[in-house]
């Protein structure tokens, strides 16, 4: 998404985003059902409009964004964007408060349900040397959660060390720091 991260006004980006929606729903009911990079993507997109409609809309929008990162790694089990992605979702819904969970399950019956467990074999899948940064600070939060502290210290430092290129670079540095 060219320059969406250095757009100010939420009524832009969420214009943008909507406009993204179309494309890849037009792509994935076309002609590209056996592209990998359009599942990704409207997953991606999914989880944007969950973040502009609210929590009702993210629950909502949280089955079909895994099914369509499942899809894109069963086309192509190469990418690890995907694979960190699919680590995301399981950890988001591992870290979900109990009173989130209570409250899910009684408007929208069974809430998206993981582990820590199933979040670190996703996050593991993606790393490799250097691959993102976030993924990197995510392993580390996952050994934290699962009381596997030496480990987590061990991303954490791998995460800070890493270099700052992107805006979530200077995001993880900002979190690592904080930690320590």
């Amino acid at each position: 998404l060219p320059n969406f991260y250095n757009l100010q006004d939420v009524g832009e980006k969420k214009r943008f985003i909507y406009e993204a929606y179309d494309v890849i729903k037009k792509a994935i009911d076309k002609s590209e059902k056996d592209c990998a990079n359009a599942h990704k993507w409207y997953g991606i997109i999914l989880n944007y409009i969950g973040e502009f409609e609210g929590y009702r809309q993210q629950i909502l929008n949280s089955y079909e964004i895994r099914k369509h990162f499942e899809k894109a790694l069963a086309i192509n089990d190469k990418d690890p964007t995907t694979w960190h992605l699919l680590g995301v979702w399981h950890f988001a819904c591992a870290d979900l408060s109990y009173p989130l969970r209570l409250i899910a399950k009684t408007i929208f019956g069974t809430p998206p349900l993981s582990t820590f467990e199933s979040a670190l074999e996703y996050f593991e899948k993606a790393e490799s040397p250097n691959f993102y940064s976030r993924n990197t600070w995510y392993l580390a939060e996952v050994y934290e959660r699962l009381g596997r502290y030496d480990e987590a210290k061990a991303f954490y430092l791998a995460a800070f060390k890493m270099p700052i290129i992107t805006i979530d670079d200077i995001e993880v540095h900002r979190m690592v720091d904080l930690k320590y």
